[in-house]
């Protein structure tokens, strides 16, 4: 996103390329009742979808509909004890708007504190027209390790972690120990708590572990015939309340020329994709098929990608529980240092994860 300043910052320095999402022509189309539905303002969209909205609602586009609410809100303070949900009631969220909330924010708002919701959506509403870098956001640590060659090891998967007075031994699967004065743990939260910590699990990430929780996505990736979107003169999303939430095209092209599709599922639509993931790549293509028919060419390439699980995905985010401050731990125990887009104020991010690595070398030299 534009406010992403660092990334930015990094990619020019490395030169890496950024590509725009293309500016978007055509109708919007929202999957409704196993209908495509065709519109080009809110109030195009019919009485059976918007039946319930307030009249402010209406004039609002429904996958931006808790962003809206969240434009003119007044700050809230951490300790602020309402959900997301019942302060979006308290603004005056009508019982239908609750289910476009439900399916496009992607922070569950039942169980997500206010002020982090809040906090999210104001960034999320900036953000503007995204970027994408060429040839994928791993060309980041790619052309970082090239550059470090003498100074960098890739690929060495750490199992536990040893903690002295002045240094930090790390154990790989092959039982190889590597000793440093300092370590820094940069990874999502869910694989950062399953790693093994002797003597015991610092402090700071206890701590941390408790005001947090991992918010749990599955992308799907198909490709397609892009002139498809503009043969049936419809924009390169659409949207639906149930599987998928949204679709979009990537503006990159693979290496047979086909756009790559991203599906994504959220909250309640998990338990649907995970079991058609677990049947393999054809069940994921069959409910595909079924809920984007308009797609002919339509080809699932990767059926999930388990962004709470597999700690190399680009994605994996946590949120604040209802209930919780959230305040964040030390950033240093003793040599180890804790860094990761989850400890930031862009969660899941890669402009997160650049905020998190520049307070870890603060906090190295300090020491």
């Amino acid at each position: 996103m534009r406010g992403h300043q660092r990334v930015h910052r990094l990619a020019g320095d490395l030169r890496i390329p950024l590509i725009d999402y293309p500016l978007l022509e055509g109708d919007l189309v929202f999957r409704h009742r196993g209908r495509l539905l065709r519109f080009r303002l809110p109030s195009d969209l019919p009485a059976d979808l918007t039946d319930g909205l307030s009249p402010w609602e209406k004039t609002r586009w429904p996958h931006r509909l808790h962003l809206a609410y969240s434009e003119n809100a007044d700050p809230l303070a951490d300790d602020d004890p309402r959900s997301a949900l019942q302060w979006l009631r308290d603004l005056g969220l009508s019982r239908r708007g609750e289910a476009f909330v439900r399916t496009f924010a992607t922070l569950d708002p039942e169980q997500t504190s206010a002020a982090h919701f809040l906090r999210i959506a104001r960034r999320e509403a900036a953000g503007g027209n995204s970027q994408v870098l060429a040839g994928g956001s791993d060309r980041l640590t790619e052309a970082l390790a090239a550059r470090h060659a003498q100074s960098i090891r890739r690929n060495t998967p750490i199992r536990s972690v040893l903690i002295g007075e002045n240094t930090a031994t790390l154990v790989d699967a092959a039982g190889v120990a590597h000793v440093a004065d300092h370590v820094v743990l940069a990874l999502p939260l869910g694989p950062l708590l399953a790693l093994d910590y002797r003597p015991g699990q610092p402090r700071w990430l206890s701590r941390w572990g408790e005001a947090r929780v991992v918010a749990h996505e599955l992308k799907v990736h198909a490709q397609v015939d892009a002139r498809e979107f503009a043969t049936l003169g419809i924009r390169q999303h659409i949207m639906g309340l149930e599987f998928p939430r949204m679709t979009w095209l990537l503006p990159e092209r693979s290496a047979n020329g086909k756009a790559v599709l991203n599906a994504t599922a959220v909250h309640r639509q998990l338990a649907l994709v995970k079991e058609a993931r677990f049947r393999g790549v054809q069940d994921m293509h069959r409910l595909l098929r079924q809920r984007l028919p308009l797609l002919r060419s339509l080809e699932v390439t990767t059926h999930g990608e388990d962004w709470e699980n597999n700690p190399l995905i680009g994605g994996a985010y946590t949120y604040v529980p209802t209930g919780s401050r959230g305040s964040p731990p030390v950033l240093g125990e003793g040599p180890l240092v804790l860094a990761g887009s989850d400890y930031s104020d862009y969660s899941g991010w890669m402009e997160g994860a650049l905020q998190s690595a520049e307070a870890a070398v603060s906090e190295i030299l300090r020491s």
